[in-house]
Order: C-alpha cells, then sequence, then structure tokens
C-alpha cells in the first residue's frame, strides 16, 4: 500500500496503481529536465528487516517516504 498527501488530501494506492499514476505523469521529470533529489534521512538494519527514510522532490514537491523490508 502507497499512502500519502498531495495539495488535495489523502491518497491510497496499491503498487499497481501507483505505477500506473507514475506513468500518466507526462513528460516524465527527467523529459522535463527537473532536477534530481534524493536524501537517505535514516535507515535502520536488525536481523532481516530494514527500515528506511528518505526525503524526495517529485511533482514539484518534497516528500519524506518510508519503507520496510
Amino acid at each position: 500500500m502507497i499512502s500519502g498527501y498531495l495539495p488535495d488530501g489523502l491518497h491510497e494506492m496499491n503498487l499497481d496503481e501507483f505505477s500506473e499514476f507514475v506513468s500518466a505523469q507526462q513528460p516524465s521529470p527527467k523529459e522535463k529536465g527537473d532536477e534530481e533529489f534524493l536524501e537517505i534521512i535514516s535507515c535502520e538494519i536488525v536481523g532481516d528487516t530494514a527500515i528506511v527514510q528518505i526525503r524526495e522532490a517529485y511533482l514539484g514537491m518534497i516528500f519524506i517516504d518510508s519503507f520496510s523490508f
């Protein structure tokens, strides 16, 4: 599940829906020449589990994302 806030409120999508959403953003950020921004805030590993937080620029906004594996 991918969830997050955009200017119009909370959005929740499964992986397929999010993939379609990203693919629909045309032209792509790379094609538009948008500056790449990705910063690792934290990474914790305990046994076979990892939790990572990153800060990234996307759609003209800055997001903080949390991933767990």
